[in-house]
This record gives structure tokens, C-alpha cells and sequence, in this order.
């Protein structure tokens, strides 16, 4: 049952990403403060979520990513728990993303990236 629950938040998550552009802080939190609670335990879930954030950071630190964007990407690194699969769902979102907006017209400045790093996620918890 709690699986099911975050493929909900995940898919909530993504699909408000995708039609407002922006990720609500309020929607991640509790993700976040689960993956700090899990760290406590379980030290590799606190090395992943890091791991898989810090590309976020520094892309947030351009200008090239929000906040929620940084925010999710710590709370997915968290619930795939490994440091190497975390790298490889950013590598994957960010592949995901490139593609669409060079498929999409000429003058769209931003796209949501927020699906494209929960479809990355998701398929590599399917895969493990």
C-alpha cells in the first residue's frame, strides 16, 4: 500500500510540474523529511539523495533549475537509496528533457523537468 502511495505523490507531483511549470515546496517536504528520518537509520539513503541532488544544486545555482526541482531530485536519490542509480535516473532525466526541448518549438525557453525525474526514477525502481 505505501508503494502505491508515492507512485500517487510521484504522478502528483509530475503532472503539477507539468501544467503550472512550478513544483509546490508544500508537496515536497514530507518527502524530504522522510529521506532525512530514513538517513538516520540507513546512512546510504542520506549518500544517495545527496548524490543525486548535488547536480541539481549546482544547475539551481546557474539559473538552469528551481528549487522544487532540487528538492525532488533529494527525495528520489533518498527512496532509490543508491548513490550510482541516483546518478544514473539524473543522467536519464536530463537526457529526457533535452530531447523534448529540441522537439518543441524554437522560441519555448523553459520546460518542466519534474516528469522527466520521476519517469527516470520510477523506471529504475521498476528495474531493481
Amino acid at each position: 500500500m505505501s508503494s502505491f502511495l508515492v507512485l500517487i505523490w510521484l504522478v502528483v507531483v509530475a503532472v503539477g510540474d507539468l501544467r503550472t511549470g512550478r513544483i509546490a515546496t508544500v508537496l515536497v517536504w514530507p518527502g524530504v523529511a522522510a529521506t532525512v528520518g530514513m538517513s538516520i537509520e540507513h546512512p546510504g539513503v542520506l549518500a544517495a539523495a545527496l548524490a543525486t541532488a548535488t547536480p541539481y544544486l549546482l544547475a539551481a545555482l546557474a539559473r538552469a533549475c528551481g528549487g522544487g526541482d532540487l528538492k525532488l531530485a533529494f527525495v528520489v536519490g533518498g527512496m532509490i537509496g543508491d548513490v550510482g542509480t541516483g546518478l544514473m535516473v539524473v543522467v536519464s532525466a536530463a537526457v529526457v528533457t533535452a530531447m523534448a526541448h529540441l522537439r518543441g518549438p524554437a522560441r519555448e525557453t523553459g520546460r518542466p523537468h519534474g516528469p522527466a525525474l520521476v519517469t527516470a526514477a520510477l523506471c529504475a525502481l521498476g528495474i531493481e
